[in-house]
């Protein structure tokens, strides 16, 4: 439930509001979703008052600009404001909507380079809108305009820029439209923009904010022509500093508003979360003076207050959080923790061994593994090194700075540490500290082993104090949520074990660590033994962390084993079958092709998907592979296509989960392999990290019911995919010239080149969400490795090395972590109606996950139902069969391993540039 607030015509200091609120200025309403200053605004003018609305010189086609200099702040945040304008308002003017983004990045020198993106960004936006506001009648939501609309809030969104880069660009180059989208302002010029400026300058920031907001308000000022009017000449000559806010122009003061909090008469009563009895929102104060109905209102629930203590400890794993223990645990299933832990013990000692040298390869395997080694006890051994630094600056008392000042640069210590780089020591080394005081030392060697010091460097302060916590109380009895579900769970089973293990083999010796004096200063002695926990909670104590202290432990996590996976793959159990897939009538498809295009063919596709869906809902599943082979002999014609289309074999789950089931067709290609075999700790430990790597509580894993929610629910994708569709090809390029250097053209006017798809490119999902991809690749590692057995023991060899030569082909010689398939699309409520996937090369893979019933994947050609479970895997030719799925109730998601047929050209001649004298062969294989 949104507050909502009105705006008024007064000068009072900018008050701290609760988000989200709808502010109103007059029938102009802006959503305000994240926590701001509203610090100046300019209200339009009343139109029953007879003053005119502002105009810009470009106006066309009746629709009137608004003139709404809006001064919403958000520092170092992004904010999203929807602007609606009633129609009533403009008498007669069609309105326009605007979505639009503010950024201010507190760094004032960051980025400013990158600002002329993000203007044409902007401006094909308003553009955008523009057209959507030139119809008949405003936007409705659902519809095609207010589709469009919310395209061209992401084109914004989308392009992370400098505000002041922004600002400075747009007003001193006087912009042809004269728009602002930084200040949601259209047809605002030089004049009323420094009149925002002034307004802007007189905030209270630091002098790094202010310094270049007083060079940008100078710029303007000289870029403002002579004779705009009195009220400029007089109040624009030098820019106002910080101690002379009082000084401003009387247009700028009037400029300078505030938000009155709302009488309850006209404010729908706020809610707040189950539990807080009428107070704010956690991280949320109450706005300071304002209305006193509302102070006594506030000091009355504060009395009203309860406190009750409770058994479970909230942990509030945040998306981030989540994804980064996601990544630790699945790491420490791939690395060898008894050897990691077995070289530190050998380094302590110092009895480092080297390996055997044998042949050449071998020297270089056993180089690379012994400089592995060696980074993993070096990083260690700085994140201990880190830790003491911070322990000393704690003791003193005094700040990073401080300490640096008196007891580093003024002892003449400068010259062996930059001031800078001392600070990071310390603020990295109380990180650590936090962290070995939630989980012990063992556990930051593990974060150090699985991620390495930069990634444990680079988690904010706030995740490590929350990871802290994580740690320390890592119960299923404090998981609340299902993100917290997830995070245990994977604490329990790999963190904690992976600790065990190092803990064992390595019993830390803090005098070697931290050294005896160093202990002996700070009041511990020779016997100090940091494998036990109370002496461990009683050293990184000491700690000055400025947050709270944890309650004495309950248990220790030491007694939990490292369970390795069963990755052993089964051999399939194959029928041979009479179907014909290369048949024309089993090659036709059912429905036109444009059904992903047109509205009218796709309501066919998915009428037609309910009445196979209606027929395939009635058969009975095959329960034995005797009832099976039986029902397949007689299914098939000679011609090798179904008997009778409205008839199905539903294939029971327990033909396929001790041992994979494979259908081959007539022509002995693969028709179906599925494999419900994976072990059930497998099955867990992938559900549960991807859980954590795409965060439950985004909605990623929300449930449905696909049978309520009809032809308009709609599956989200993420497509992580190399592409050669759309290629530029080099048939017709110089044969001697340097592909990058040529430009095309049609007679004498040249056509756009597109050198980025001369060679295979990444898709836009995957160049935009690298964070994203790179955690679920590193989730799924343990996966793909079972996947791939599974594969390499029971596919036909020739149609996986058709897959295999195009992944060993990929430019730069690099590999595909989904081997042999080039790519991986991932669906969310993964339901989706008949179709073929006429872009995939061969076979497609699809791997189901999640908390369902129903969804089995229909084979409509040759009459197949396959009831996937979580954690099951199936294999057919996705181009030439067309397949959907059944209705479905639950979280369903779905990984969609493929190939794109296009990349079939640029293995036969790399996309006609094979003659090319800057493209070298590709190396022959045996």
């Amino acid at each position: 439930m949104t507050s909502l607030i009105q705006a008024q015509n007064v000068s009072e200091p900018p008050l701290s509001l609760r988000f989200p609120c709808v502010v109103r200025w007059g029938h102009c309403e802006c959503l305000l979703f994240d926590q701001i200053h509203v610090a100046a605004a300019v209200p339009p003018c009343d139109a029953s008052s007879g003053s005119r609305i502002p105009r810009a010189p470009h106006a066309t086609d009746g629709a009137s600009p608004v003139f709404l200099a809006g001064l919403l702040l958000s520092l170092a945040q992004l904010t999203l404001i929807y602007i609606s304008l009633s129609g009533e308002y403009f008498e007669g003017h069609r309105p326009i909507p605007f979505l639009i983004a503010i950024i201010f990045d507190e760094r004032p020198n960051a980025l400013s380079s990158q600002y002329t993106i993000p203007l044409r960004v902007a401006h094909e936006a308003e553009c955008l809108a523009r057209k959507i506001s030139r119809g008949n009648k405003p936007a409705t939501p659902g519809s095609r305009a207010s589709q469009e609309l919310n395209d061209a809030s992401r084109l914004i969104v989308s392009s992370s820029l400098h505000t002041r880069g922004l600002l400075q660009s747009a007003l001193l180059s006087q912009l042809p439209r004269g728009a602002l989208m930084a200040f949601a302002v259209t047809g605002l010029t030089l004049e009323q923009a420094l009149t925002v400026l002034e307004a802007w300058q007189a905030l209270d920031y630091t002098d790094d904010i202010a310094t270049p907001m007083n060079t940008l308000l100078a710029e303007v000022q000289a870029a403002v022509p002579t004779d705009s009017g009195p009220d400029t000449s007089t109040s624009r000559s030098t820019p106002t500093t910080r101690s002379s806010q009082g000084a401003l122009n009387p247009s700028a003061r009037a400029a300078v508003l505030s938000i009155r909090a709302p009488r309850e008469d006209v404010q729908t009563k706020r809610k707040h979360p189950e539990g807080s009895d009428g107070e704010p929102p956690e991280g949320h104060d109450p706005p300071p003076g304002g209305n006193t109905r509302n102070a006594k209102k506030l000091k009355k629930d504060k009395a009203n207050l309860k406190q009750a203590l409770r058994d479970e400890v909230a942990l509030g794993v945040t998306s981030h959080l989540a994804g980064v223990v996601g990544e630790v645990a699945s790491v420490v299933q791939t690395i060898n923790v008894y050897q990691a832990a077995a070289t530190l013990e050998s380094f302590f000692n110092g009895e480092q061994s080297r390996a055997d040298i044998n042949t050449e390869i071998k020297t270089i395997i056993n180089a690379c593994k012994e400089s592995c080694q060696i980074a993993s006890v070096a990083a260690v051994k700085a994140v201990c090194n880190w830790m003491r630094v911070a322990r000393v600056v704690s003791a003193s008392g005094l700040s990073p700075h401080v300490f640096y000042s008196q007891e580093v640069q003024l002892k003449g210590f400068d010259k062996l540490v930059a001031r800078q780089t001392f600070v990071d020591w310390h603020d990295n080394g109380m990180k650590c500290a936090r962290l070995a005081y939630g989980g012990s030392i063992y556990f930051v060697v593990v974060l150090v082993l699985a991620c390495g010091r930069e990634r444990v460097k680079n988690i904010h302060k706030d995740e490590v104090i929350k990871f802290s916590h994580l740690i320390r109380f890592a119960d299923p009895k404090n998981a609340l949520t299902e993100t917290d579900k997830a995070a245990v769970q994977l604490i329990q089973k790999s963190i904690f074990p992976a600790m065990t293990i190092i803990r064992k083999t390595w019993k830390v010796d803090a005098n070697l660590i931290f050294g005896r004096q160093f202990l002996q200063k700070y009041g511990f002695d020779d016997a100090l033994d940091l494998t036990d926990l109370d002496q461990s909670d009683k050293f990184f104590g000491g700690y000055q962390f400025n947050t709270f202290d944890y309650p004495p432990r309950e248990h220790a996590p030491w007694s939990l084993e490292l369970e390795n996976f069963h990755m052993q793959s089964l051999k399939a159990k194959v029928y041979e079958t009479q179907f014909n897939s290369l048949h024309e009538e089993n090659m036709k498809p059912p429905f036109e092709k444009g059904g992903n295009i047109h509205q009218a063919v796709r309501d066919k596709v998915w009428k037609w998907t309910e009445d196979r869906r209606k027929e395939a809902e009635k058969e009975k599943p095959c329960m034995s592979h005797k009832g099976l082979k039986a029902r397949l002999r007689n299914r098939y014609d000679a011609k090798g296509v179904r008997k009778n289309p409205d008839s199905y074999i539903h294939i029971h789950r327990k033909l396929a989960d001790e041992r994979p089931l494979q259908l081959l067709d007539s022509n002995g290609k693969n028709l179906l392999l599925w494999d419900a075999t994976m072990p059930e700790d497998l099955r867990d430990h992938t559900l549960a990290a991807v859980k954590a790597a795409m965060s439950a509580e985004e909605g990623h894993m929300n449930r449905i019911d696909s049978r309520l929610r009809g032809k308009d629910g709609r599956m989200e994708s993420l497509h992580f995919s190399t592409y050669n569709r759309m290629h530029t090809p080099g048939d017709d390029f110089p044969k001697d010239a340097y592909p990058y250097m040529v430009r095309r053209y049609r007679g004498d006017e040249e056509i756009r080149t597109n050198h980025n798809q001369m060679t295979p490119y990444a898709s836009m999902d995957l160049v935009e969400n690298q964070a994203i991809y790179n955690g679920l690749v590193m989730a799924l590692k343990p996966m793909f490795e079972w996947l791939f057995e599974t594969v390499k023991l029971n596919m036909p060899s020739e149609e996986i090395e058709a897959l295999e030569i195009i992944v060993e082909r990929m430019p730069l010689s690099t590999t595909s972590p989904f081997h042999p398939w080039s790519s991986m699309v991932v669906n969310f409520r993964a339901i989706t109606p008949a179709h073929r996937d006429w872009s995939d090369k061969n076979l497609c893979g699809v791997f189901a996950l999640g908390e369902f019933e129903g969804g089995e994947l229909v084979l409509y050609e040759p009459g197949l139902i396959i009831p996937m479970q979580s954690g099951d895997f199936v294999i057919f030719p996705s181009a030439r069969t067309t397949h959907f799925n059944l209705h479905c109730k639950g979280s369903r998601m779905s990984f969609v391993f493929k190939t794109d047929l296009a990349y079939s050209r640029w293995v036969k001649n790399m996309n006609g540039f094979e003659d090319n004298a800057f493209m070298p062969p590709f190396a022959t294989t045996t």
